[in-house]
């Protein structure tokens, strides 16, 4: 239902590259692109899921906020972070939360190998730390836009999401 509708995936799409270009640009998500996407995307699920659409869809932000709130909190994702995967939630449903997890994750993994990568080439005496960046952490909405958009052409090649109910 939430993916298979072309304008939530184009929106969500959008959204989520956006947001990658302003983390890497100014190492920071801004709140006004969260906010409106999540606005979105509880207007289109209404409009293509009526009340049911919307309830799903808050189920959605309220489930992914709640699961990556304890991140922000341990300094594991910048807030900026915890408000895109709301919106991904938002636009995708609770049920497609995991399937996300799964590509944001094989995504972040890519992007630290890369980072290390990086890091040992320049130097010899680079170690797999934090301060790989000089101090500075990963933007980590390039990984949020690289599970969102591999999660988006699962479901478009037709697999169901990978959910736990």
């Amino acid at each position: 239902m939430f993916a298979t509708e072309t304008p939530i995936s184009v929106v969500l799409a959008a959204t989520v590259v956006l947001a990658a270009i302003f983390d890497i640009k100014f190492r920071r998500i801004p709140n006004a692109l969260t906010a409106s996407g999540a606005i979105a995307m509880l207007g289109l699920n209404y409009a293509f899921g009526s009340l049911d659409g919307l309830i799903a869809s808050l189920l959605g932000l309220v489930c992914a906020f709640a699961a990556h709130f304890l991140l922000f909190v341990w300094g594991a994702l910048g807030a900026g972070d915890v408000k895109l995967l709301c919106v991904v939630g938002a636009a995708l449903g609770a049920g497609a939360l995991l399937t996300v997890w799964i590509f944001v994750a094989l995504a972040g993994g890519v992007q630290s190998g890369l980072i290390v990568l990086r890091a040992y080439l320049a130097t010899s005496d680079a170690e797999p730390t934090g301060t790989l960046l000089g101090g500075r952490k990963a933007c980590y909405a390039i990984a949020i836009a690289a599970g969102t958009l591999g999660t988006l052409a699962w479901r478009a090649m037709g697999h169901e999401y990978i959910s736990l109910f």
